[in-house]
């Protein structure tokens, strides 16, 4: 956490996670320096890799062209039973991206969207993903901007 990994340095990281295989948490919050090679990186590392239950990418680099990376290895029923997803400003486009994802996941359990900065209709299309997909328990929403109609 919190480490200043660049594309670079998240590759090599990610390799030997996949090399050595024994970690089932992985936790890169706070790395805002994250591009696209090192997001590629971790989508395969997330597809490869059978034993990651835990991951944890707060206040990272995810935008409209990485954000996509990781939604299609959500959708391919990734082992993940985890994912924190905090202060990422993922309103709009990228909730769209991320129900996309886990609509047909039936393993992912709790997914942590606090201080997204979520609006109604994000929360719309959040509930439409509750309605699919029955392996979500825990939705955390806290501290976002859903008002009334998001409720």
């Amino acid at each position: 956490e919190q480490t200043q990994l660049d594309d670079d340095g998240a590759i090599s990281v990610f390799e030997m996670i996949e090399y050595y295989e024994p970690v089932t948490r992985l936790i890169v919050a706070n790395n805002v320096r994250l591009g696209v090679r090192a997001w590629l990186a971790l989508a395969r590392l997330l597809k490869r890799f059978h034993r990651l239950e835990y991951l944890d990418v707060r206040r990272t680099s995810l935008d409209e062209s990485t954000m996509p990376l990781l939604c299609r290895v959500l959708k391919l029923n990734c082992t993940l039973r985890v994912l924190h997803l905090e202060d990422n400003h993922l309103s709009g486009i990228l909730t769209r991206n991320l129900v996309w994802g886990l609509r047909t996941n039936t393993l992912l359990q709790d997914l942590y969207l606090g201080h997204n900065k979520l609006t109604p209709e994000d929360a719309k299309l959040l509930g439409s993903l509750l309605i699919t997909n029955r392996s979500i328990r825990l939705l955390d929403l806290r501290n976002n901007r859903l008002q009334d109609t998001g409720v």
